[in-house]
């Protein structure tokens, strides 16, 4: 699924940065848009109706994308055993 999400983010990015309103429609419309955080949305939808010459980057986007691949690399290793709590009652102190 990571994989997904980052495809994703890189097709909005590249939208944005042709200022594609079309095509960032489009992929604000997509199943995928309801992960991304309100401040993204609203970066990328700025982004692509503001005049040419504008200067504005999608900063919040990127970072966005970037928590996505620590979360990727930082994921459960299936090799390694669940942690489990010890909830049975201690019998220190009694």
């Amino acid at each position: 699924m990571p994989t997904l999400v980052l495809e994703y983010l890189d097709q909005l990015y590249r939208a944005a940065m042709r200022r594609d309103e079309q095509r960032m429609r489009e992929l604000l419309e997509h199943g995928l848009a309801t992960q991304l955080p309100g401040e993204v949305r609203a970066e990328a939808l700025a982004i692509v109706t503001a005049p040419r010459g504008s200067l504005r980057a999608p900063i919040r986007m990127l970072q966005h994308r970037q928590r996505m691949v620590q979360l990727d690399l930082d994921g459960p290793n299936e090799d390694d055993p669940q942690l489990e709590l010890d909830l049975r009652r201690s019998t220190v102190g009694r």
